[in-house]
């Protein structure tokens, strides 16, 4: 934004918190919009999304015999961001990307090395045998084998699972009901 564009911008808006009546419009008798926000109660039932998320996989997790399988949740902002999105992954994912980034720590940690050392070009040594993605994508299908068998005998977790689709449902249709464009 360009210090000029700035200097206006901050004028305009002292002018308006100065003269409340100055940028009123000159029907004064005309009749305005009443525009009602209920966001509010998409971000509550956003909030009962997340803690049926919760309650599922904290069940899950319970039923579950497979340490590899269990899921945790966390929020996390990307690189570059600090918008937090909430992740949840099972266990033999977070271990291969805990992995992958552990090796490309010891790999920069080799080329820095080889350049203290003189070396003008470094060789790259060591890395993962395989990437974290591929491990987490052969291990998949065996994972959501497991998870159907753990839910499919266990009647509870059914039952939260139809709680979780039901929120989805009541949410998608407040949000339609919000952003949808008025005919």
């Amino acid at each position: 934004m360009s210090s000029e564009f700035r200097n206006r911008l901050w004028v305009l808006l002292a002018m308006a918190a100065l003269a409340p009546g100055a940028f009123a419009a000159s029907e004064q008798s005309a009749e305005l919009d009443e525009v009602v926000v209920n966001g509010a109660q998409l971000d509550q039932v956003m909030k009962e999304l997340v803690e049926a998320e919760d309650r599922f996989f904290r069940r899950y997790n319970e039923l579950n015999t497979k340490d590899d399988f269990d899921i945790q949740c966390q929020k996390e902002a990307r690189i570059g961001t600090r918008l937090q999105k909430r992740h949840c992954r099972a266990g033999f994912e977070e271990k291969a990307i805990a992995e992958e980034g552990q090796e490309a720590g010891k790999i920069f940690q080799s080329i820095q090395d080889q350049f203290r050392q003189g070396a003008s070009s470094p060789v790259i040594q060591g890395g993962p045998l395989v990437p974290g993605v591929q491990v987490v994508e052969m291990r998949r299908p065996e994972f959501r084998e497991h998870m159907k068998d753990v839910v499919s005998q266990n009647p509870e977790l059914i039952e939260l699972l139809q709680q979780h689709a039901e929120l989805i449902e009541r949410y998608n249709e407040l949000q339609r009901k919000l952003f949808a464009p008025k005919p």
